[in-house]
């Protein structure tokens, strides 16, 4: 019993990444170059958010929503990663929810079952992270897997962007 409660504390201070990284923090050294970083971030993923939010069928407030990282920097694990939404995730939910007969983009019903997806993909990634399955079933998947599935989304995504492009 000693043994499995000792797992659990690790787990939980492995996912509690701000302790590695908070008592080493230099305020006088860093915390200019953290601002600067933020704003530049921050003019890059407003529009990305707006635009993420609409290729998932959502009103462009859903996409500012998503750049909020409460949580990231309690339990995030790169200091370079930008962390939010992207077009693929945001297209793979539109798809998911365009399942659904009779559902409508923009509609509340709408909102509501992709604000649940958000949900539930959260905790099975909490889940995964919690028992440190994330590299292991990321190495299920072949480079070129990935590779062919990242070329499908990119040529899908453009390809529903012409409509607005072209004023169709």
């Amino acid at each position: 019993n000693c043994a499995h409660s000792d797992l659990d504390t690790i787990t939980m201070v492995a996912l509690l990444h701000i302790r590695e990284w908070l008592p080493n923090y230099s305020f006088e050294k860093d915390f200019a170059f953290d601002c600067i970083s933020g704003v530049t971030v921050g003019m890059m993923a407003i529009p990305q958010s707006i635009s993420y939010a609409s290729i998932a069928g959502l009103p462009a407030q859903y996409g500012l929503y998503s750049d909020l990282q409460i949580m990231y920097p309690i339990f995030g694990t790169s200091k370079y990663l930008v962390v939010g939404p992207v077009a693929v995730m945001s297209l793979m939910a539109r798809v998911a929810l365009e399942r659904i007969d009779g559902l409508q983009e923009f509609s509340p019903e709408w909102i509501k079952l992709a604000c649940f997806l958000s949900l539930l993909v959260s905790l099975l990634q909490l889940g995964l992270a919690t028992l440190g399955l994330g590299t292991t079933i990321s190495r299920l998947f072949p480079e070129t897997v990935i590779s062919g599935f990242a070329s499908a989304a990119a040529m899908i995504i453009a390809s529903t962007q012409f409509p607005g492009l072209l004023g169709l």
